[in-house]
């Protein structure tokens, strides 16, 4: 079989992601099939000659399909699709989810056919049926990227990691991975948004504003529905740090009436829901209303995890029973979540206050402003040390926060 130039290369980066994946030494890859060395220079894309490439396919366990087919496939497949992600359209989505599924069904024992196919259902997860990636699907996604030539493509990986880490899974260190994938310059609307939404994250919110009034401006020619409300959304975040009246009075009612347009998929009035929760959180410290919208937004999918965590500090600050759904919870949940669950399993406040002081200490440095979540857990720590009387924690947490230059 003649490979080509790209395909070594493509399967020479494929060989040393499939060993750091799955921990093996070269020894127990190349079986007499070819010297460490001559390996260790297929994975560098030098070895020329043809003959170790099956083998070596063989002895990752799959087989192997031209993947000049592959890309053919992506060119005709990817540009509706996009176009079907973009717009939130539910029933395109659901078409394309068909036939991509079918082009893969006898492909998945195929060297790289089997990562994209994977991609792909992760894309779906989302764009399809509205959930999130957990942190080892994302740091997955992030490897394979490397092997992702199709922009379009990769545009759409990006925004389901970052909505993922940003509602689900809430690590930092993530955040930055996918922050340094981000064109400054790019005029793809979608990565405008989420570069927007990094500059905001940054406390550049006046540039952040900026980006997302010009994003809005180009929206307004289109006939896009999902993406203009999903703007309209992200400008009453910012809006909401500075013209509370204006976000308050002017914005949360027409957010309110866009949740009720027919026009936008269910997903969008969740969000607008838990937006507009957020705002009685964080700025007007209103946990009764907070609790309010991020019930409603809880009621339509108790999947989610942000919304849940959400709700359990609001019933902390109101003296609530914490929500029964902690119960359902066992598996892929943040440390912050783990707290409430312990707490609703009738851990006592020592206990507690030590899973705040070490295991939650390791998330929260990599926190850089004080809102919400070391404010979260301060609120917390206060409610626990009045009853341990252990007031030194308070005093080492606020140490600890200012070691870390957190911002308030």
């Amino acid at each position: 079989m003649k490979y080509t130039e790209y395909e070594k290369k493509t399967l020479g980066n494929l060989f040393r992601y499939l060993r750091n994946k799955n921990e093996l030494l070269i020894s127990d890859i190349i079986d007499q099939i070819c010297s460490e060395k001559t390996y260790r220079e297929i994975e560098k894309g030098i070895i020329k000659k043809d003959k170790y490439y099956e083998e070596l396919i063989h002895s990752f366990g799959y087989t192997y399909q031209s993947l000049n087919e592959l890309k053919e496939w992506l060119n005709t497949f990817m540009p509706s699709f996009y176009h079907a992600c973009d717009y939130m359209d539910e029933k395109a989505i659901s078409n394309h989810y068909k036939q991509q599924k079918d082009y893969f069904s006898d492909k998945k024992d195929s060297i790289l056919y089997h990562q994209y196919s994977l991609l792909f259902d992760y894309l779906f997860r989302y764009y399809k049926y509205d959930r999130y990636l957990t942190a080892d699907e994302i740091r997955e996604i992030l490897t394979l990227l490397e092997f992702v030539e199709d922009e379009s493509l990769k545009v759409l990986l990006i925004e389901v990691m970052d909505l993922s880490n940003w509602n689900e899974v809430c690590d930092q260190q993530l955040a930055q991975l996918i922050f340094d994938l981000l064109d400054e310059d790019c005029t793809n609307t979608i990565i405008m948004y989420h570069y927007s939404l990094k500059k905001e994250y940054d406390y550049e919110i006046f540039q952040s504003l900026k980006i997302f009034e010009n994003l809005r401006d180009i929206l307004k020619n289109t006939d896009n529905d999902y993406r203009k409300c999903r703007t309209e959304i992200a400008i009453f975040n910012i809006i909401d740090s500075f013209e509370v009246d204006k976000a308050e009075n002017e914005m949360i009612p027409e957010l309110l009436r866009l949740a009720k347009s027919k026009k936008i998929p269910r997903k969008l009035e969740i969000s607008i829901y838990f937006n507009i929760a957020s705002h009685f959180y964080h700025v007007k410290h209103d946990y009764k209303t907070a609790y309010d919208y991020y019930s409603l937004s809880f009621k339509m999918d108790n999947s989610l995890k942000t919304t849940l965590l959400y709700l359990c500090s609001c019933c902390r600050e109101l003296g609530y029973e914490l929500p029964n759904e902690l119960n359902n919870f066992k598996e892929n949940i943040s440390q912050y979540l783990e707290y409430f669950i312990r707490m609703k399993k009738g851990a006592d406040y020592k206990a507690l206050e030590d899973f705040i002081m070490h295991n939650l200490i390791d998330l929260l440095k990599f926190e850089k402003h004080y809102e919400p979540f070391w404010k979260m857990f301060e609120s917390e720590l206060n409610h626990l040390v009045s009853e341990t009387r252990d007031y030194s924690l308070l005093h080492t947490y606020r140490a600890i926060m200012k070691k870390y230059k957190v911002v308030i």
